[in-house]
């Protein structure tokens, strides 16, 4: 099962990409199916992976995020491009403290964990996706118009989920691990 692992934002900043959302929604850019329905939030994503063990997986990721303490810009808009579309998302500018936390995670993965090679050390691009289908000419006017870029964050915490059936595996912050459950 393909497991993400990933950083969530303070209120603030989190009610602030999703202002952008909303403008973008508002302005009849289609929101893109697989985030209909379900508890979609803004994060950044660090990477993602196929756990031989997720339970030792938790607990490493655990230790790594109770001393989570990142603060992160998100502070333009950028695309991916692939085959059948272009994906959008808020540039994150990286950080001593953001690339820090991204090493200590990749170091964890085991190669059993079999992680995505476009999460690894030097071709990660650190970014907060836009769950939006639509021109980068109709995405970039909205943005420009009605989003509060810089958007500062501070990590709020780290999550574990579960791509296939989009589950929550584990919350893991500074305070506590909590695996959520099978």
């Amino acid at each position: 099962m393909p497991l993400a692992i990933e950083l969530y934002f303070d209120e603030p900043a989190e009610e602030s990409v999703r202002t952008a959302w909303g403008a973008l929604e508002h302005a009849g850019i289609p929101v893109l199916p697989k985030q209909r329905g379900f508890d979609y939030r803004p994060h950044i994503t660090l990477a993602v992976c196929e756990p031989a063990d997720p339970e030792r997986m938790v607990a490493t990721l655990g230790s790594i995020a109770s001393d989570l303490d990142i603060r992160v810009v998100l502070s333009g808009a950028g695309f991916f491009v692939d085959a059948e579309r272009l994906i959008a998302f808020l540039t994150v500018t990286q950080s001593e403290e953001l690339l820090h936390v991204h090493r200590l995670v990749t170091d964890a993965l085991q190669a059993a964990d079999r992680p995505r090679p476009h999460y690894a050390r030097g071709a990660w691009t650190p970014h907060c996706t836009l769950p939006f289908e639509g021109s980068a000419d109709d995405i970039i006017d909205v943005l420009r118009e009605e989003a509060s870029l810089p958007i500062s964050a501070t990590v709020s915490g780290m999550h574990l989920i579960d791509l296939e059936t989009e589950r929550l595996i584990a919350k893991l912050d500074r305070a506590t691990t909590v695996p959520v459950g099978p």
